[in-house]
């Protein structure tokens, strides 16, 4: 079990460095109730890190902080899983996830890359690097 999720969690990692692509979804489910208490968690953690800017446009603010909030959720669930001797129970929160990933990713497509100015660059690579670290925690 240990090893699909580890294939599922650098499936993950490959899509965040190379767009969002759909993540492999594992053959175990998932568990309700603790997205909301995440998804708050979170966004205090993400207004704590990323001060506003005064170079960076609301919707990318918007969008890299909705991506980034959603990363983190999903470490947080992936770790649970991994702990969950019952993972069958979590099927239904994987559905949300993914169902978030998509609406993470589609706020990402929406940017281009190539008109951010140099604020937006910055906080698009420091959000990027914090993704990256979040994941990693996954073992």
């Amino acid at each position: 079990m240990k090893r699909q999720m580890m294939i599922l969690t650098s499936a993950l990692a490959l899509s965040v460095l190379s767009g969002c692509d759909e993540p492999k979804q594992p053959t175990q489910p998932e568990q309700p109730d603790i997205v909301d208490i995440q998804e708050e968690k979170q966004e205090n953690i993400v207004e704590e890190q990323t001060p506003i800017a005064n170079g960076i446009r609301p919707e990318i603010k918007e969008a890299l902080d909705s991506y980034e909030i959603f990363m983190n959720e999903y470490v947080e669930f992936m770790k649970t899983y991994q702990e969950s001797q019952d993972t069958s129970t979590l099927l239904q929160q994987y559905v949300e996830y993914m169902t978030k990933y998509n609406d993470a990713c589609k706020k990402l497509d929406e940017i281009d890359e190539d008109s951010l100015n140099d604020d937006e660059l910055i906080y698009y690579l420091e959000v990027q690097t914090r993704v990256l670290n979040k994941i990693n925690e996954i073992e």
